[in-house]
């Protein structure tokens, strides 16, 4: 469907816009941590731009996504819970779904759903199915679920929403061609209110049917990361580990960056030095300034890269 670009909206006129005037506007929503971003990133690649939305201080990415049989103009809106807001970021989403003409709408929605907590995302979707759109539900995170004993039934959870579901990895790029699939056949309908007349009690109620409907959960155990947490974070076991860490830290930065430091040193005042002599006039004013002051100044510089060099990668092991 083509959309509307004669009078000013909320989407065609700012300079954010990367896609052509009349390219469909799809919109990236979900929780904080749903991996929104992620999945923005691997449908846009470098194509992308990021900044304050026009008008307000709230940040937004935009891009191109060379989708088939047509492109899309994304919007990444910012992390939402819910579309009643309690954040000016929950309150953005909400003007750009809910507020905004009609006509000013994104063509479609796609609405991420972190596997680990499928509740979560569900809601919001509901909410968003309250209103005519076109609506795809991206499963996401079912690698880290699967871990927690957490698995998802997409076809279930499909016909127990009334929405298309797919799997989709944007970290792994996995499945993205599955919902590039269940975007363009969304486009191929019109708008529609799934959910009209929707009260909060029957929300709620329609969640937990399609929960038992679609996730089934297995008890794994406790997990090792909660296991390490339990003894890391211990308010006095915590804080002396933290001290060892550190210390160790330190020490290895140090013990083994002296040696190198010594061999570079010795290095640059040795052979680099005696080199340079060598190949300059003998005159002090050359020797002094060359030798003396650039050569030793940027060795003497050097010798810290060694230690620096250490110190980072025990730190990135962190």
């Amino acid at each position: 469907m083509a959309r509307k670009t004669a009078a000013p909206s909320c989407h065609s006129t700012s300079s954010m816009r990367i896609a052509a005037e009349g390219t469909p506007v799809l919109a990236l929503v979900g929780a904080p941590n749903s991996g929104k971003s992620t999945l923005f990133n691997a449908l846009t690649g470098a194509k992308v731009q990021t900044g304050n939305w026009p008008g307000t201080s709230v940040e937004v990415s935009r891009g191109l996504w060379n989708a088939q049989p047509e492109a899309f103009d994304i919007i990444d809106l910012p992390g939402a819970y819910s579309l009643d807001p309690m954040s000016p970021d929950e309150e953005f989403t909400r003007d750009m779904l809910v507020e905004c003409p009609p006509c000013e709408r994104p063509d479609v929605v796609v609405v991420l759903v972190d596997a680990t907590a499928p509740a979560r995302g569900l809601n919001l979707a509901f909410q968003i199915a309250e209103y005519p759109y076109r609506v795809v539900i991206g499963v996401t995170k079912e690698d880290v679920a699967k871990q927690q004993g957490i698995s998802i039934d997409t076809s279930a959870l499909s016909r127990a929403v009334g929405m298309p579901v797919v799997s989709v990895n944007g970290r792994r790029r996995e499945n993205l061609d599955a919902l590039e699939g269940a975007v363009a056949q969304a486009m191929q309908t019109e708008p529609q209110t799934i959910r009209p007349n929707a009260d909060l009690d029957q929300r709620f109620a329609d969640l937990d049917a399609a929960e038992k409907a679609a996730v089934s959960r297995t008890d794994v155990g406790e997990p090792l990361s909660q296991r390490v947490d339990r003894v890391v974070l211990h308010p006095v076991l915590g804080p002396i580990l933290f001290l060892a860490v550190m210390w160790a830290v330190f020490f290895i930065t140090t013990t083994v960056a002296g040696p190198l430091q010594d061999g570079l040193e010795a290095f640059i005042t040795g052979p680099v030095s005696a080199a340079a002599r060598s190949l300059l006039p003998d005159h002090w004013l050359v020797s002094g300034l060359l030798v003396d002051g650039l050569i030793g100044g940027v060795g003497m510089v050097l010798t810290f890269a060694p230690l620096l060099a250490l110190m980072f990668l025990c730190l990135a092991v962190l």
